[in-house]
C-alpha cells in the first residue's frame, strides 16, 4: 500500500471512529471496511454514530414487509450483475428486497426526505434519492413502473407505482461522494447497511461479522408510514404477481384487485326506415310521385333525434320532362318514458324542366318549382315491442320499421 493510500485509510478511521471515541458501531465498521478496500475517504458526518436518519417503510401504513432477498446475495467475490437476478453486491451489498403484504397496493413511497437525483424507470425501474441530511449518500429504490413525483420529496411521498410483475421493492444505501467530491460510477463500491441511524421504520438490519449469504431473509416489520401525494390506485387494477415466501412460512397472498367500475351503458342507436307520406308532400302530390325514402336515427334511452331523406324522381309527358328532388331533414327529441318522439324539420323541393317541344301548357305549371326549404312539424310513437314507429308529418300519417343502426 502506498503512503498516500495508507494515509487515506488512516484518515478515514479517524473520521469514522474519532479520537478517543468508543468502539465503532456496526454501520461505521462496515462502511470503513468497504471504504478502505476502495480507497475512499468518506467525509465526516456521512455516518452518524447515533440518532436516526428518518428512513421509513416504502409502503402505506397497515402493511407488513417481508425480506425476500437480503444482504450479500451474491456473496462477495461472486458474479455481480446489477439489475439482473440477485444483485446485492458492491454498492448494493446491503440491499433488501421487501415484499408488501398487500401485493395489489402498488404505491411506492419515498423512504427518506431528500431529492430525486436520478431516474431510470423505463429500463431498470430504479430511482436515486439524495437524503437531505446526508448528501454524500444515495438511497436507491427499484421496481417502479412510473413516477408520480420529482425533485424534492418528503418521507412518505408517493414516488410512483410498483411494477405489477415485480412483487417487491428494492432498497439499498451507498456512498456517492468522498472527501474530494462525487465518485465516478466505477467507484460506487461502498454500501451502507440499514442499521444504527439507518434502521428502516425502527427495524435494525445489522451486518454480520463476516459476509453471510442472504442475511436477514424472511425478517419482517410493520409500516406506519402515512402516504402523501398522488395516492390514487390504478383503475382497473392490473393482474399482479405474488412472491414465493413459503421458505419464510408466509402463505401466498391472493391479490384482491379493485373491482372494475360498471361502465355506463352507451345508448345503442336504432334507425327507423320508411317513406314520407305518399301524397302531397309539398308539390309531389301534383305529379303523383311517391314520398321520399328516409331514415330516422335515435336512441331508445332518450336524447336527440336526427333524420334525413333525399329522393330524386322524374316524370315525362309528350311535350316535356321534369325532375323532382326532395331533401328532408328531421330533428327533435325522444322521451323513453312516454315512447314519444318528434320535433321539427324542413323539406326542400326542387323541380328542373327540360322542354322537348315548344312551350306546352300541360307542364307550364311546374316552371317555377319550389327551391326554398320550408319548416315542418312531426311526431311519432314507438310501439310497445320497440319494433315500429307510427306518426304524422305535416298531418300526414307514416309508419317505419325499427332496427339496430349499423
Amino acid at each position: 500500500m502506498s503512503i498516500l493510500r495508507l494515509a487515506t485509510v488512516l484518515a478515514l478511521a479517524v473520521v469514522l471512529v474519532g479520537c478517543g471515541s468508543a468502539s465503532p458501531t456496526a454501520v461505521e465498521s462496515a462502511v470503513a471496511s468497504a471504504a478502505a478496500r476502495a480507497s475512499i475517504a468518506v467525509p465526516a458526518g456521512t455516518i452518524p454514530p447515533k440518532g436516526s436518519a428518518g428512513i421509513v417503510a416504502p409502503v402505506p401504513a397497515g402493511q407488513t414487509l417481508t425480506v425476500l432477498n437480503g444482504y450479500d446475495n451474491p456473496m462477495p467475490g461472486g458474479t455481480c450483475n446489477k439489475g439482473y437476478g440477485h444483485d446485492h453486491c458492491t454498492n448494493q451489498q446491503y440491499g433488501l428486497d421487501l415484499v408488501p403484504s398487500k401485493v395489489d397496493d402498488l404505491l411506492v413511497l419515498a423512504p427518506i426526505t431528500g431529492k430525486i437525483a436520478w431516474t431510470d424507470v423505463s429500463s431498470s425501474g430504479c430511482i436515486g434519492i439524495v437524503p437531505t441530511a446526508f448528501p454524500e449518500l444515495n438511497l436507491t429504490v427499484c421496481h417502479l413502473s412510473g413516477l408520480r413525483a420529482s425533485g424534492a420529496v418528503a418521507a412518505g411521498t408517493v414516488l410512483g407505482l410498483r411494477r405489477p410483475d415485480d412483487p417487491w421493492i428494492h432498497m439499498s444505501l451507498d456512498v456517492r461522494k468522498d472527501a474530494n467530491g462525487p465518485l465516478p460510477r466505477s467507484r460506487w463500491m461502498v454500501g451502507v447497511p440499514f442499521t444504527g441511524a439507518f434502521t428502516i421504520a425502527g427495524k435494525d438490519f445489522p451486518p454480520a461479522s463476516s459476509p453471510t449469504l442472504d442475511l436477514h431473509k424472511c425478517a419482517s416489520f410493520a409500516s406506519t408510514t402515512k402516504a402523501s401525494g398522488n395516492t390514487a390506485p390504478l383503475n382497473p387494477q392490473p393482474t399482479v404477481k405474488t412472491a414465493d415466501l413459503s421458505a419464510c412460512g408466509v402463505a401466498a397472498v391472493t391479490p384482491t384487485p379493485t373491482p372494475r367500475p360498471t361502465p355506463t351503458p352507451v345508448p345503442a342507436p336504432v334507425v327507423a326506415t320508411g317513406e314520407l307520406p305518399r301524397d302531397c308532400v309539398a308539390g309531389a302530390c301534383l305529379m303523383g310521385l311517391r314520398g321520399a325514402a328516409y331514415t330516422i336515427r335515435f336512441s331508445l334511452t332518450g336524447g336527440d333525434i336526427s333524420g334525413k331523406a333525399v329522393t330524386k324522381q322524374w316524370v315525362s309527358t309528350p311535350s316535356c320532362k321534369y325532375t323532382y328532388t326532395s331533401r328532408t331533414k328531421l330533428g327533435g327529441r325522444y322521451d323513453p318514458a312516454s315512447r314519444h318522439l318528434g320535433g321539427s324539420g324542413t323539406i326542400q323541393d326542387v323541380f328542373e324542366i327540360t322542354w322537348r317541344k315548344s312551350k306546352n301548357a300541360d307542364c307550364g305549371w311546374a316552371a317555377g318549382g319550389d327551391s326554398a326549404a320550408h319548416p315542418i312539424e312531426w311526431s311519432a310513437d314507438v310501439s310497445a315491442d320497440g319494433k315500429t314507429i307510427k306518426g304524422r308529418i305535416e298531418g300526414y300519417p307514416f309508419k317505419a320499421t325499427l332496427k339496430p343502426d349499423e
